[in-house]
């Protein structure tokens, strides 16, 4: 059996945007021997929402060439949420509509006693609709399809997704907008595109399998145990990418204008966060930079319309997802309180540095892969005044949140100011792109200055190593966020502090050399597998 959704298609945004996956049931005699087979699948209402008291009601399409059922909430509420479980929309079960193939909804008993006990479905419907978890009458969505003798590979597909529109609320000045998934400016019904998604079956599979083969490819060329890590974290990273599309005034669909939203997964609901993105774009560019661009620009949209207070980068679009509302309040995850810059901070000021160095990085490593600058023209301000706060807040970072945010709050973090200065220079970077040499210069200048004083604060005692926190010579950890320095080629920060990492990394026995970060990386795993792969690349 396999199981694999469109998150294959990255270069082409309809099949991309299409929320649905693929179940495949292959089968063949293993003694040369024909055998009858029959193929029974179902679901529960589940599918629908986490609150299993929740009455719901369904249908069956059995006309035309897919067999689908349908399975709704009659208590939808648009754009909400519970339990990380969206509210609003409808689950769709197919299968190609064939004469072997049958369907039967009703109890969870009464369904699969049926086929086990015939082989085949009743084609028969329940409307009793009645509660996801009706204690002993579960309802249930049944499909089944008789294979016949078999004796070769043979095999049968089944379709599963859910659709809801508008898929995402959208702040924008003067209110919101509501935003579509890309599919729809292809299909005007979802029974187009589940016929269109069930035939395309084996066109999917083989794209699936030459993009399999061009990771593994890739990736073994550092090591076979790197490709299967790297194989994880390309699903994690786009599967929970929504693309959308919004309507022009008369109601037509505007393909221009994309807007990519990710959801922030089991560590919270929030909306296209930054340090969430930035993990996840070595992989971006990797299959598509353009993906990456349409996940920055509802942030730069939102924060150059004027509706966020803050002279920092917004951490995230919105608390809850899929409401992108915003933080016009300027109360985020936390709030910025600036410091003295060349004195270590003690004083317990929590803040956001790491989204203005992560929002700079990304859109010139995006340009630089492209040479698309469009984004870097649009948003020249919006990436200055980010700037201006990483002068005036990087070199010593106050007692604050990193992008491992659940390791709690540390001042003086020497990995963290890595990320600012890198941030200064890349803006050094952009104005040199648009033609702006004299402030190119300047903020050169002021990392490389920079760069020589961080050396001096972050270095232990001994001089063997850097450490975690300026003055704390006996600790240390990973410093990933130099991964900025490789990815835009900027040779900022002299070959010496990475030899001298790599020394130091061969001098600490397995069991203590990750001590701090593995605790780290266990807790985000799930959040990302990429932070750690950076480290990796930088120290193997």
């Amino acid at each position: 059996m396999s199981i694999f959704c469109y998150v294959n298609q990255p270069t082409d945004l309809v099949k991309q945007s299409i929320p649905f996956a693929y179940m495949a049931i292959s089968v063949t005699s293993t003694d040369d021997v024909a055998h009858s087979v029959q193929v029974y699948s179902d679901i529960t209402a589940e599918w629908v929402s986490a609150d299993n008291s929740l009455v719901v009601d369904w249908s069956t399409s059995a006309t035309g060439d897919v067999i689908t059922h349908q399975v709704q909430s009659r208590s939808s509420s648009v754009f909400s949420e519970a339990q990380n479980h969206v509210q609003y929309g409808s689950t769709f079960y197919s299968t190609l509509n064939t004469a072997n193939t049958t369907y039967q909804t009703g109890t969870d008993v009464a369904v699969r006693t049926q086929f086990i006990t015939n082989g085949h479905l009743s084609n028969t419907r329940d409307i009793d609709f009645r509660a996801i978890d009706n204690h002993s009458s579960w309802p249930v969505f049944g499909l089944a399809q008789n294979l016949g003798l078999v004796t070769g590979p043979t095999s049968v597909v089944f379709s599963i997704g859910h659709v809801r529109d508008p898929a995402i609320q959208y702040v924008v000045p003067g209110g919101t907008q509501n935003r579509s998934l890309y599919f729809w400016s292809q299909f005007s019904t979802v029974s187009a595109l589940i016929s269109y998604f069930l035939k395309d079956y084996s066109g999917a599979l083989s794209r699936a399998q030459m993009l399999d083969s061009r990771v593994n490819s890739d990736a073994s060329k550092i090591s076979a145990d790197y490709a299967d890590l790297v194989t994880l974290s390309i699903r994690q990273a786009i599967g929970a990418m929504e693309i959308t599309i919004s309507k022009n005034s008369d109601g037509t669909w505007n393909t221009s204008d994309i807007i990519i939203f990710l959801k922030e997964i089991s560590s919270g609901e929030n909306v296209n966060t930054v340090d969430v993105i930035f993990p996840a774009w070595p992989t971006l560019l990797y299959l598509n930079p353009v993906l990456g661009k349409y996940l920055l620009e509802g942030l730069f949209r939102y924060q150059a319309s004027g509706l966020y207070p803050n002279k920092w980068s917004v951490h995230d679009l919105g608390s809850s997802y899929p409401k992108a509302l915003g933080h016009n309040d300027g109360n985020e995850k936390t709030m910025p309180v600036e410091g003295s810059q060349l004195s270590l901070h003690t004083e317990n000021t929590p803040y956001l540095l790491a989204e203005s160095g992560n929002m700079l990085i990304m859109a010139l490593s995006y340009a630089q892969k492209t040479g698309d600058n469009s984004q870097l023209a649009r948003y020249t301000t919006l990436l200055d005044q980010w700037t201006q706060f990483l002068i005036t807040d990087s070199l010593v970072p106050a007692n604050q949140l990193s992008t491992d945010n659940f390791a709690g709050t540390l001042a003086n973090q020497t990995n963290l100011a890595v990320k600012g200065i890198i941030g200064i220079k890349a803006m050094s970077q952009i104005y040199s792109i648009l033609g702006n040499t004299a402030q190119s210069s300047n903020y050169s200048s002021i990392a490389a200055d920079f760069v020589t004083k961080w050396q001096t604060l972050a270095m232990s005692s001994t001089g063997q190593h850097l450490t975690l926190n300026y003055g704390n010579s006996s600790s240390w950890g990973l410093t990933y966020n130099l991964y900025g320095d490789k990815l835009l080629k900027l040779n900022l920060f002299p070959t010496q502090i990475y030899s001298l990492q790599t020394a130091w990394y061969k001098t600490v026995t397995r069991e203590t050399l990750f001590l701090r970060d593995v605790s780290i990386l266990l807790k985000k795993i799930s959040k990302n597998l990429l932070v750690f792969h950076w480290t990796l690349g930088l120290y193997s």
